[in-house]
């Protein structure tokens, strides 16, 4: 059964036989697409053909013959690739001469004219038959080459003798020895790898190292025998595994940088106490990465110096010289002002810009990177080695990576560290603001029982003292026409020193209230040199110190005053913020205190007044010089009744004269005979001191009561003597009546006696 779509071009010089096959080919079922008789007209009928959709012959008949200067052995050996099919040659030429020559262009088939038509049909047939075979060879060595040319690993093929008898595309690559070079030699002289190979002959695997200009090659080459008739062929596979093998490398060596970091990030987060962590961190450094020592740098900004916080194989001389480095001296000090990391493999080839004891300890190569965060220096890495080249690029990057995080962490610690110290000091400043206010409320509770200016600033003084560190203190304000000053004192004074200091804090506060000078900071320190100027001669006491003074407002309802409290320390001692701050506090509470304790103060004096307006007694209350202060209605409305204004004179001296110490009881016979009852007691202490509290009452009527009961009692007593004379008369009476009645009761009593007996009863 023939092929579909075969077609078949004749080329034939005889006319007639061209017409005469054409019909036998027809008759056969060929489709016959062209005929010529010369080898020009037949190339460009081929051309044409080749461009015409199912015009393409399959087949061509060529007679040897044809017209013009070629013929059809020269015609087919020279058509180009794209017009080659399979071609059977027709001829009359049964010679050795023109067989030979047909047979190097490759005939599908050789007839001799004359020919049957079976014997055509036949060769064309198995024309097309060695076709297909030839095409499906052509695919499946395309193929085989296509995998030979696709396939990364490179395929070599070697006889018994070495000569090599296939060299792969892949091959030229990896070996870098083009296929006619290798197809030329034999495989020992081409390769030392293939001699290696050709030697171990029991090795089916082997890997071998090539020395390259870009470097170390890996090899890895499989090798198995091949057997054809009764030849011997080795055939290698060899892959490539530099990248494999670098790879595998950079996974060992990430692993080993990734232990590494992990080490060191495990020691940064064990402790924030960077003399823990750091002396850790560089041993880990120096052992990882097999360097013979290193020293890290901390950076203390206000020096704008690198000190050394820590150290591995440095000799003690040289580390004398490593610190502290300024920025931008020495390498490390300029690399410490960069923003790189900078390696150095030979340190000789860099004199001088290291102290010449690290040359002489044997540094041969450094790597050094400053620990930076967002352009903020914390200090510097620097590892070195006895050996030149010790540092390779992965080195340099995990050195990069740990400042890295040396510098997070020393952030954190550093903002640890500041937050701790803040946390401390907010508990002090929370303790101190505590006991402040413990004080304040303190004050407050005693402040409900205080009733007097004295025991007011007394109880002020005396719980700042607790959470203060005054050496005296003092409270200067007015009190109705006079100045007022309290003085209190860390520790005992002499009287001189108390009376200079009131003295000195009345003339201040007076020259600034009255010329209505607003207090200074300025003038509350030049205070202490108004006490005790410098031409003093042994003050009383050591010197004064600071000077704090808070004013105060005093305010009334018809007035409003400027009090002042006055802090001072000893000696150089200072203030703290805080105990300023709790003296202008104080000075705020103390017009709160001032207001409530004349509040108080004019309720009870209110009270007072009406206890002393409604006291049956007179009250007086006069002072040292014997003038009343204060009298209450009864006091004199007494004198009124009892005492002539002539006479009051000599009664107010008799009572400035009264002794002083316990009360006095005075009472006093008026002309008129009015008696007064006078009782004073001493007033000592307060500005009334000297002065006496007097009570007078009225003792005329109880004087007259009192004639009234003697009388009484005069007229009782007498009663009562009459009484006891009667009732002893009785007694006498009675014993005689008995024995008047025992008389009458005898016989010889005479009637003349018997009128005497009756008489006692009479009686």
């Amino acid at each position: 059964m023939l092929p579909t779509g075969t077609n078949i071009f004749i080329l034939e010089d005889d006319s007639l036989q061209q017409y005469s096959l054409k019909r036998t080919l027809e008759s056969l079922g060929y489709r016959v697409v062209g005929c010529t008789a010369s080898a020009q007209e037949a190339l460009e009928s081929l051309k044409a053909l080749q461009e015409t959709p199912g015009e393409r012959p399959s087949i061509l008949l060529v007679d040897i013959r044809l017209r013009g200067p070629v013929d059809g052995i020269e015609f087919v050996a020279s058509l180009p690739p794209e017009l080659k099919v399979p071609h059977i040659f027709i001829t009359a030429f049964n010679d050795e001469q023109h067989f030979s020559r047909s047979i190097l262009t490759n005939p599908a088939g050789y007839l001799l004219k004359p020919f049957g038509k079976l014997a055509l049909d036949y060769q064309i047939r198995l024309a097309l038959r060695n076709q297909e075979n030839e095409v499906q060879l052509l695919e499946k060595t395309a193929l085989l080459e296509s995998f030979l040319s696709g396939s990364e690993d490179g395929i070599i093929l070697i006889d018994k003798e070495g000569r090599i008898l296939e060299w792969s595309k892949s091959s030229e690559r990896i070996f870098g020895i083009s296929r006619e070079r290798a197809l030329s030699c034999i495989a020992k002289e081409l390769d030392r790898s293939l001699s290696i190979l050709q030697q171990n002959k029991n090795s089916s695997l082997l890997e071998v190292k090539r020395e390259t200009a870009e470097g170390v090659q890996h090899l890895q080459i499989t090798r198995f025998p091949v057997g054809w008739k009764n030849d011997a062929y080795t055939c290698f596979i060899v892959r490539d595994v530099t990248f494999l093998k670098q790879a595998e490398e950079s996974i060992l060596q990430a692993n080993r940088e990734l232990s590494i970091l992990n080490q060191v990030l495990a020691a940064i987060g064990k402790s924030f106490h960077l003399e823990e962590v750091l002396p850790e961190v560089l041993q880990i450094l120096t052992e990882g990465l097999q360097a013979s020592g290193g020293v890290l740098y901390l950076f203390d900004e206000s020096s704008g110096t690198l000190h050394l916080s820590c150290s591995r194989g440095i000799s003690p001389r040289l580390q004398t010289h490593l610190t502290p480095i300024k920025l931008g001296e020495t390498i490390l000090g300029q690399i410490a002002q960069s923003d790189y990391t900078l390696g150095i493999d030979n340190l000789s080839l860099e004199p001088n810009r290291l102290p010449p004891e690290a040359y002489q300890d044997g540094w041969q190569s450094l790597l050094a990177v400053p620990i930076k965060r967002e352009s903020k220096l914390f200090g510097l890495i620097a590892l070195f080695s006895t050996e030149k080249q010790s540092f390779n690029p992965s080195a340099s990057r995990l050195l990069t990576t740990i400042a890295h995080e040396l510098s997070i962490s020393l952030e954190n610690t550093l903002l640890y560290q500041k937050t701790k110290k803040i946390n401390i000091e907010l508990e002090r400043k929370v303790a101190e603001r505590t006991q402040d206010l413990n004080t304040l409320a303190e004050l407050s509770r005693e402040l409900t029982f205080i009733l007097g200016y004295r025991e007011l600033f007394t109880v002020l003084f005396s719980l700042l003292r607790k959470t203060s560190s005054f050496a005296a203190a003092a409270v200067c304000f007015r009190q109705e026409s006079s100045l007022v000053v309290f003085l209190h004192y860390g520790s005992p004074v002499s009287e001189e020193f108390d009376g200079r200091f009131r003295e000195k804090i009345e003339d201040y506060v007076l020259s600034v209230t009255d010329n209505q000078v607003l207090l200074k900071p300025e003038m509350f320190f030049a205070l202490n040199e108004r006490l005790f100027p410098p031409e003093t001669e042994n003050p009383p006491v050591k010197l004064l110190g600071e000077m704090h003074v808070e004013s105060f407002e005093q305010r009334g309802d018809l007035y409003s005053h400027k009090g002042f409290l006055f802090f001072t320390t000893q000696g150089k001692q200072k203030f703290q913020d805080r105990e300023r701050h709790l003296f202008r506090i104080a000075a705020q509470q103390t017009t709160l205190m001032l207001q409530a304790l004349e509040y108080r103060l004019g309720i009870e004096k209110k009270r007072l007044e009406q206890v002393v307006a409604n006291l049956p007694e007179g009250l007086w209350i006069v002072d040292r010089n014997g003038t009343i202060l204060v009298q209450n209605p009864q006091a004199l409305e007494f004198i009124q009744k009892t005492t002539s204004k002539e006479q009051i004179p000599s009664l107010l001296e008799t009572i400035r004269t009264l002794p002083g110490g316990e009360k006095t009881l005075l009472e006093v016979a008026t002309p008129s005979k009015q008696y007064l009852s006078i009782t004073a007691e001493l007033i000592d202490s307060g500005p009334d001191a000297g002065g006496k509290i007097v009570l007078l009452r009225d003792l005329t009527e109880e004087r007259l009561k009192d004639e009234q009961i003697k009388v009484q009692e005069r007229l009782a007593a007498v009663g009562q003597l009459a009484s006891g004379i009667a009732h002893d008369f009785n007694n006498i009476l009675t014993g005689i009546i008995g024995y008047c009645e025992y008389l009458q009761l005898r016989k010889d009593v005479g009637s003349e006696i018997r009128v005497y007996l009756l008489k006692p009863e009479s009686v």
